[in-house]
């Protein structure tokens, strides 16, 4: 099984749409004004292909590759070309062993090397004409690919309406038997999430947005405080970080130059439409 090195994880996770939608989005803008950064996304691209049509890709990752990067045409037409370059250079290799063979062989083995190497010729030259194809080929896609990306990035940063949506939470009581119900319409940017405290007693305050299934923090807010006199602690939250699931935003109250103090949970329930 092909074994991927630690800084190649980024990339292979972004080509095998294993991100989040801010950092697929991040690595796109990359891909367009940091040319050595797209060099390294096209060599781990070529290796991630090849390793798949060698059959070296464990079972999450042939699954991911199936599903994600072979639903584009382009990077279905990668995969066929580096199946077709592969299968020339293998064949290749067969025909350097049968040579070898025949040379061992005697005096018939020698009139089959002449034979052997008009074949091993017509290899070399698939081989080659296969590369400059796929070369060719794989230029002309990523150059379109190129222009797409820059469409979108031009349109992502034309100006437009950021929809906020604004949602109210009280600490969780071990009593409360249903979590509140978060619905997210399509095209919302953020939600703003107003936390009601019991006592507003901390000079600061800060919020962790958890996934409970996962035990994991997917989101801090830093350092932040209480509305003026009032009870509500105010932040907000990109939607893309919410799927169709329970989550949990944990609430710590930092004191004056002390460590910082659990002060409740606000669970509830997201809903994407």
């Amino acid at each position: 099984m092909r074994r991927f090195h630690t800084d190649e994880q980024l990339i292979i996770d972004y080509l095998l749409g294993s991100l989040s939608e801010s950092e697929t989005e991040r690595l796109d803008e990359m891909c367009i004004t940091d040319e050595k950064f797209a060099g390294q996304v096209d060599a781990v691209e070529n290796d991630l292909v090849d390793s798949f049509v060698r059959s070296e890709l464990s079972e999450e990752m042939l699954a991911k590759f199936q599903f994600h990067y072979l639903a584009s045409p382009r990077r279905r037409e990668n995969v066929a070309y580096a199946k077709a370059f592969i299968n020339a250079v293998d064949n290749s290799s067969m025909v350097r062993a049968a040579r070898m063979s025949a040379r061992k062989s005697g005096f018939f083995a020698s009139l089959l090397i002449p034979q052997w190497g008009l074949a091993a010729a017509g290899l070399l030259l698939v081989i080659a004409a296969c590369y400059f194809w796929f070369e060719n080929n794989r230029l002309q896609n990523q150059i379109a690919q190129m222009k797409l990306q820059e469409q979108d990035l031009h349109r992502r940063q034309q100006p437009r309406d950021v929809v906020l949506l604004a949602f109210n939470l009280s600490p969780q009581n071990r009593g409360i038997s249903k979590l509140p119900l978060l619905f997210i319409p399509a095209g919302t940017d953020s939600i703003a999430f107003n936390l009601e405290l019991e006592v507003n007693d901390f000079p600061a305050y800060q919020a962790a947005l958890i996934d409970p299934a996962m035990n994991q923090e997917l989101w801090n807010s830093g350092k932040i405080k209480a509305a003026n006199n009032s009870n509500w602690v105010h932040l907000k939250v990109l939607s893309s970080l919410l799927k169709n699931q329970n989550y949990v935003l944990e609430l710590y109250g930092i004191p004056q130059g002390n460590q910082a103090e659990y002060v409740g949970g606000y669970s509830f329930t997201a809903k994407v439409q």
